[in-house]
């Protein structure tokens, strides 16, 4: 099996009620990240809408997967349906599987921990804790594409970033 681990940080303009929503007109994947199984970390950073709109990467990383993974990945398929539509389709079609680690952890604690963050679970397969300058800067009201650029790679794809939390909770979880 090739496990696709992805990650989307999105602009962040609020829209009925959802900050990331795909379907507000001034949102767009600032950065996109993904591994495959043991892989290296993938990644873009893009500028503008069009930017993010033009690139190839969503063809190129669900060409290989058949299971396609995310915490919380009810927001990176409606990024997907949105965005990325015939890839994300050409991926359900030929088989591809959704493992959603936010869920499995859901169903591993008994069904006791609702909507657990990565942040909470992602130490306890072996991960650590997110930057907290990216989250803090969320919270004083920066967008997304606002956020230096290396601060917010180094969030999604650096070594301890949202990838390899997410790969390693994956792992573990499918262990369990």
């Amino acid at each position: 099996m090739a496990w696709l681990i992805c990650d989307l940080e999105t602009e962040n303009h609020e829209y009925l009620g959802s900050r990331v929503s795909p379907f507000c007109e001034k949102n767009y994947i600032v950065a996109p990240a993904y591994a495959i199984n043991d892989e290296p970390v993938k990644y873009w950073y893009f500028n503008s809408k069009e930017e993010a709109d033009a690139s190839d990467w969503c063809n190129d990383a669900l060409e290989k997967a058949t299971v396609f993974v995310a915490h919380n990945a009810t927001m990176e398929i409606h990024w997907m349906m949105h965005r990325h539509k015939d890839a994300f389709l050409k991926f359900i079609k030929r088989g591809g599987r959704i493992f959603c680690t936010q869920y499995a952890e859901y169903l591993l604690s008994h069904q006791l921990e609702t909507y657990p963050a990565l942040n909470d679970v992602a130490p306890r397969y072996g991960g650590s804790t997110k930057i907290d300058e990216v989250k803090l800067m969320w919270e004083q009201g920066y967008l997304t594409s606002e956020i230096p650029r290396e601060l917010l790679i180094q969030y999604l794809a650096g070594p301890e970033g949202d990838i390899e939390n997410t790969r390693k909770t994956c792992f573990g979880q499918y262990a369990k």
